[in-house]
């Protein structure tokens, strides 16, 4: 277990592209190369390849980490006490395009990466919150959603 700001992480993962998702970078260097040659060659090839390796670094360091810790959950920038958490469930394939669209509620959370195919709906229980739930995608929804649920029993264990 490794620690975060002083607490212990039950869980942690970034949500990184898929590799093919990069595949539209290539188009950016002769993009670059093909506007700005005719007026300096040398300068297309510099800011093609600087504009090239600046869209990579965006896709990597853009993308949003889930943390769960004995007391809170991060996706993102946000983070909630796991006391406050509902109900975690998978949002199946043949639903995810629904519950990203017309099932949205537009006071929802969204921390959504396109090429990942885990998708999880997680309801809260803050009265003082207007967000009703969020939706985030994960590589393993499976192992989260058991970590949650495992978490709130722990959690609703040291009240009693």
């Amino acid at each position: 277990m490794s620690k975060v700001a002083g607490q212990d992480v039950e869980y942690q993962e970034r949500v990184y592209p898929k590799w093919s998702s990069f595949l539209p970078v290539f188009i950016v260097y002769p993009t670059l190369w093909l506007t700005l040659a005719p007026f300096n060659a040398v300068l297309g090839t510099v800011f093609g390849i600087f504009g090239s390796f600046l869209l990579v670094g965006v896709m990597i360091f853009s993308s949003p980490k889930i943390l769960i810790t004995k007391t809170e959950l991060r996706v993102g920038r946000a983070r909630i006490p796991l006391t406050l958490l509902g109900s975690a469930e998978i949002i199946q394939k043949s639903a995810q395009f629904a519950a990203r669209g017309t099932d949205l509620d537009a006071r929802a959370y969204l921390s959504l990466q396109a090429s990942v195919s885990g998708l999880i709906r997680l309801q809260l229980k803050d009265p003082k919150d207007p967000t009703p739930y969020w939706l985030f995608s994960t590589r393993k929804p499976d192992l989260i959603v058991a970590l949650l649920t495992q978490a709130k029993k722990k959690t609703s264990g040291r009240k009693s």
